[in-house]
């Protein structure tokens, strides 16, 4: 009736120094990104399933432009950080403050386990930092990651529904003009 078309739940889990149960892994590392262009082209790779991407309203290389316009910002912001195994690239995160707001992993790396050293070394890394809680948000549909953050001690604290609204871009164009 309103032109919302879409949905998505978003979970906010947050974990505390308190609740914080590390995995850890000698071989992992997490340092400032330098280079910008090794981190799109994971991100390329790896963001095929999101919600943008299942919104049958944006074409995949709509999609594929906002995963790549948001890295670029984080970057700018410097707020990218490289995630490496053995001093090879396995992904990079993306913080805004407490929160990691981005995380993509190279294909090779997925499915066996890293996750959990490289968001322990990402949550040391915050709390080093004099944060007391690290925060991100996860659609409710990404299983994989709701179990991660739940063995690493996160708590769910609240959902967020998220709502996709078509507008046509002659529309898109007069709201823009008001």
């Amino acid at each position: 009736m309103h032109g919302f078309y879409y949905g998505d739940t978003l979970l906010k889990p947050v974990v505390s120094r308190s609740t914080f149960r590390p995995f850890k892994n000698d071989r992992c590392a997490v340092a400032d990104m330098s280079n910008i262009a090794a981190a799109q082209q994971i991100a390329a790779a790896v963001y095929r399933h999101d919600r943008f991407h299942r919104d049958f309203n944006m074409s995949n290389s709509g999609a594929d432009k906002r995963f790549a316009n948001w890295l670029a910002q984080l970057h700018e912001e410097d707020t990218v950080w490289k995630l490496t195994h053995d001093e090879s690239l396995a992904g990079f995160a993306g913080i805004q403050d407490d929160h990691i707001v981005l995380y993509g992993m190279r294909p090779s790396f997925q499915g066996r386990g890293f996750s959990k050293y490289f968001w322990s070394l990402i949550c040391k890394k915050l709390f080093a930092n004099g944060y007391g809680e690290v925060s991100t948000s996860i659609s409710a549909c990404n299983v994989a990651m709701v179990n991660l953050t739940a063995s690493l001690g996160f708590r769910f604290r609240e959902a967020v529904d998220v709502y996709h609204k078509y507008v046509p871009d002659r529309e898109r164009g007069q709201q823009e003009r008001t």
